[in-house]
């Protein structure tokens, strides 16, 4: 199970991952599912979520698509309207 920081609340909730989620991949060519999405994503496009962690913290592979989502949903936690 990992986690999912929540930056409206400003804490962590469990989360049930894709299967085929990865925190790392040793191959870039390695295709994962994307953490929040699970879309099909090669490792080496994917970026580290900013929300999605391991129990150590870990961020996991996300696609480019969820990763500017994280980004606009921590703006409009923090007041930043548009993202």
């Amino acid at each position: 199970m990992a986690q999912r920081w929540d930056p409206a609340r400003g804490a962590y909730s469990e989360y049930g991952l894709p299967a085929g989620a990865s925190c790392y991949e040793a191959d870039m060519g390695a295709v994962v599912s994307c953490a929040r999405c699970g879309a099909r994503v090669a490792y080496g496009d994917c970026y580290t979520s900013r929300q999605i962690h391991t129990g150590a913290g870990f961020g996991y592979a996300v696609c480019p698509d969820c990763y500017r989502e994280e980004w606009r949903e921590e703006a409009m936690a923090h007041g930043g309207g548009k993202a």
